[in-house]
C-alpha cells in the first residue's frame, strides 16, 4: 500500500511534486532538488535507509530551515523502510 492508496482522490490535490528513484541510483540529490523547485509545505520521504539518510543529508545542505516550521521552513517527514524479500509458504 502507498500513499496514493491511502489519499485515494485527495492525491492529485495533496501532493504537489513525487520524484521515484531506483536503489540502483547512487544518490537521492536530484530528486530532492526536484521537490524543493516545487516549493512544498510538508517534505515527506518514503525510501530505504541509505536513501533516508542522503535525502537528510542534501535537505540539510540546500534547504536551511527544512524541519523548523516556526521559522517558516518546511516540515519535513522520514520513512525508511528496510525490504526483505518474502519468504514463500508451502501451505
Amino acid at each position: 500500500m502507498g500513499l496514493k492508496d491511502v489519499l485515494r482522490d485527495r492525491y492529485d490535490k495533496m501532493v504537489i511534486a513525487g520524484a521515484p528513484s531506483e536503489t540502483s541510483t547512487p544518490t537521492a540529490d536530484s530528486q530532492v532538488i526536484a521537490i524543493k523547485t516545487a516549493n512544498p509545505d510538508i517534505f515527506l520521504d518514503i525510501a530505504t535507509p541509505k536513501f533516508a539518510a542522503q535525502a537528510i543529508k542534501k535537505l540539510g545542505a540546500i534547504w536551511p530551515t527544512v524541519g523548523r516550521p516556526f521559522d517558516h521552513g518546511v516540515e519535513y517527514c522520514c520513512s525508511a523502510v528496510s525490504c526483505k524479500k518474502a519468504a514463500h509458504s508451502t501451505m
